[in-house]
């Protein structure tokens, strides 16, 4: 796994986690 990868997924996954808290 690249950098760039490991920086798309993880801000993907912060960004999931952000809209989730905004729902409840």
């Amino acid at each position: 796994m690249s950098n760039e990868d490991y920086f798309l997924s993880t801000s993907s996954n912060d960004y999931m986690q952000q809209k989730k808290k905004r729902e409840s």
